[in-house]
């Protein structure tokens, strides 16, 4: 009988150990999600990063202002943003948010790196081609908002069950 009762802890345990690496890996090919629904979490996420190099780049570029201050007025601008994506209904940002998902927002970083680089601003011009391809995230406040607040989802997890009212399958398997 105690062996019996170990194989069926050690099932419960996998289970649990499966359902929190799902929680945790979000992937743009999960099943649990329609190609549009994924779309829009893509954009609410986003939608504060794209906040973030949008006003780095305006503040430096247009406003002329040197790379400390842009990168304190546009962190926060982007905790702003971050706060109404994360606590307002989602399909506010959604739209906005496709600006700075994906191609869009690549573009947008781009021509900040053009308009940097004619103006000689070369850390001006690294950091938004640093934001380019993604790498500036890490520099960015709403990356670890994101992820403090959703400590048992991945954060686009999170976002979906709160624009579309989801429960995944495996949270039933989660444990507080």
């Amino acid at each position: 009988m105690e062996e019996r009762e170990t194989d069926i802890a050690r099932v419960h345990i996998d289970q649990q150990g499966i359902a929190r690496a799902e929680a945790a890996a979000y992937s743009l090919s999960n099943s649990y999600l329609t190609d549009n629904e994924k779309a829009q979490v893509e954009a609410v996420f986003q939608f504060p990063l794209g906040a973030f190099g949008f006003t780095f780049g305006v503040v430096a570029l247009a406003l002329g202002q040197g790379f400390g201050m842009s990168y304190a007025i546009a962190a926060a601008v982007s905790v702003i943003a971050w706060i109404g994506a994360r606590y307002l209904p989602g399909r506010l940002f959604y739209y906005p948010g496709f600006l700075f998902a994906g191609m869009m927002g690549t573009v947008i970083s781009l021509g900040f790196v053009a308009w940097a680089l004619v103006e000689s601003r070369w850390w001006v011009a690294g950091f938004t081609a640093a934001n380019a391809l993604g790498i500036a995230a890490v520099a960015m406040p709403p990356i670890y908002l994101w992820t403090m607040s959703s400590p048992r989802l991945h954060a686009k997890y999170a976002i979906a069950k709160r624009m579309f009212g989801i429960r995944f399958p495996f949270e039933s398997d989660l444990r507080v």
